[in-house]
């Protein structure tokens, strides 16, 4: 009776170490580890909060490796790629343009949208906030629109900043 006893102790403390917080057991649990960013990081966008309520990132390097995340999970999306060299000099030009460094630290409405979006650009030390439907520059209107779309395509078209120009008054008040 002891033998078996201890056996199923046995088993039971197994069964603890193999699902404690930490522990990994497949290598589908190492893949949603934590990945260290191998160059320093040129520029971060965060776009949190609408329909779904979920927060997505992305650390962008100066050669163009990005690195992706979201939580809650919710895709399969490659969580670190390579953007194309046109869209960081898209990206370089835009912020020229945007005066990123004389930006306000905060936009914000008067009165906060349900399921509104909210985005944070850090590039140089700075961090600027941003929440849906707040009064701010069309230069930085299509900053965020350019981040929008390497965070939902993994890359930037050159063609997009022609296109968004012509689209101008329906992306910025």
């Amino acid at each position: 009776m002891q033998k078996i006893w201890k056996t199923g102790l046995g088993i039971f403390a197994l069964f603890l170490l193999a699902f404690l917080p930490g522990h990994e057991t497949s290598p589908q649990a190492q893949d949603d580890g934590p990945i260290l960013f191998p160059e320093p990081v040129w520029l971060k966008f965060e776009r949190s909060g609408g329909f779904t309520g979920y927060t997505q990132t992305q650390d962008i390097s100066a050669s163009g490796m990005v690195m992706y995340n979201e939580i809650p999970k919710f895709s399969d999306k490659e969580r670190v790629y390579i953007l194309n060299p046109e869209g960081i000099v898209l990206l370089d030009k835009q912020l020229d343009t945007a005066n990123f460094a004389d930006l306000n630290p905060l936009y914000r409405p008067e009165i906060l949208v349900a399921n509104g979006y909210r985005y944070i650009i850090e590039f140089q030390e700075k961090k600027v906030e941003i929440y849906q439907e707040a009064d701010i520059p069309s230069s930085l209107t299509l900053l965020i629109r350019m981040l929008e779309e390497v965070l939902e395509k993994g890359y930037l078209d050159p063609r997009f900043l022609e296109s968004s120009v012509q689209n101008w008054e329906s992306y910025a008040k």
